[in-house]
């Protein structure tokens, strides 16, 4: 006969699993001290709803915990060694490693967030367009959010509802990036619509 498992508490889950976070990673008092430098808090959209609601109720639990990595700092490396395989007709190639990598770097304080991505084409990846080459900062932003109204200076990606008529996104693998460059405002005079 199957023993029947008893269903999980999601909210206590999520509670402990944080615990065990706070524990490890910063052992000693719970509460956050105020001068804790606003880099490393996070705004409240980077929380799913029920995990945020939990927060909210459990003093022990504060958004700088349920934060990870990602959300303030991503890094990539992509390399290649290239051989010559008279096999399957790869000729050789000029530079033995080719390398595309790229570093993000964001700050989160309150309504306020800014951000870069620094990027490295030393010999991009066959396959990729031959202007990406060298290093520079490619991408980068800053923004503030207030109720209805967000405003952002430098890039930004955007789509117009599916996307048929403008859409500008990154595609890493394939070597897309068509962020836009300039001044976007966004107002919201009811929840859908902006």
């Amino acid at each position: 006969p199957r023993k029947h498992k008893p269903e999980i508490d999601h909210d206590k889950y999520v509670a402990d699993a944080h615990r065990k976070i706070i524990d490890e990673y910063l052992p000693g008092e719970r509460p956050i001290a105020e001068s804790q430098p606003p880099s490393v808090s996070v705004a409240e959209e980077f929380i799913p709803p029920k995990i945020s609601a939990h927060a909210k109720s459990d003093p022990s639990i504060k958004p700088i915990l349920l934060a990870t990595a990602d959300d303030l700092a991503a890094k990539e490396m992509m390399a290649q060694n290239y051989l010559v395989d008279s096999t399957i007709g790869a000729k050789e190639v000029s530079e033995k490693i080719r390398m595309n990598s790229f570093a993000n770097l964001n700050y989160i304080n309150g309504n306020f967030k800014a951000g870069m991505r620094y990027e490295s084409y030393e010999k991009a990846l066959l396959g990729f367009d031959p202007r990406y080459n060298g290093s520079d900062i490619t991408y980068r932003y800053a923004s503030y959010t207030n109720d209805d109204l967000e405003f952002t200076i430098g890039n930004y990606y955007e789509q117009f509802g599916s996307g048929l008529i403008f859409r500008s996104y990154e595609e890493r693998g394939l070597g897309i990036d068509n962020a836009m460059d300039g001044i976007r405002v966004k107002y919201k005079p009811t929840p859908g619509v902006y």
